[in-house]
């Protein structure tokens, strides 16, 4: 698959296969080269916990908005029960995939995601919605937000 000009000068600047401590991966975050849209940043942290003991089961803080004056929404990758539960803990929207993957979203995963959170949540789109018809379909089956790098092709 062809890769973008940003994207490849950003490539550029990681080093596969290291682990980067906060501060410096922050640092390398701030000279990747921006998007005009709204960007979000995938975050894997190695906590070194066992989370099949419950004392050590993580279940969530966000520190970094804090002061900022900006809201915070949480957004959970969840379908079924899950998407559910995500609701009831506060999430504000839940997610089909990071569209980064080869499935992408599905109408059917979208209509069960809405059907099951209700009216009150954020359902978003990811992954393969590249054409008109494809975020209507989303959007019909119950998306209110459509993840996409192809907004110009959807929008022409």
């Amino acid at each position: 698959m062809k890769k973008g000009k940003k994207y490849q000068e950003a490539a550029k600047l990681i080093e596969k296969g290291k682990l980067y401590e906060a501060k410096e991966a922050l640092e390398l975050l701030e000279k990747m080269p921006k998007a005009n849209f709204d960007e979000t940043v995938e975050l894997h942290v190695k906590l070194g916990v066992d989370s099949k003991h419950a004392e050590q089961q993580v279940r969530g803080t966000v520190v970094l908005p804090n002061g900022t004056g900006k809201t915070l929404k949480v957004l959970v990758f969840a379908k079924g029960d899950k998407a559910k539960e995500a609701e009831e803990a506060g999430a504000d929207f839940v997610k089909t995939s990071t569209g980064f993957s080869t499935g992408g979203a599905k109408v059917e995963d979208i209509r069960l995601m809405r059907e099951t959170v209700g009216p009150d949540m954020g359902v978003k789109a990811s992954g393969g919605v590249r054409d008109f018809e494809k975020a209507q379909a989303m959007i019909e089956a119950g998306a209110t937000r459509i993840g996409t790098s192809s907004a110009a092709g959807i929008v022409e």
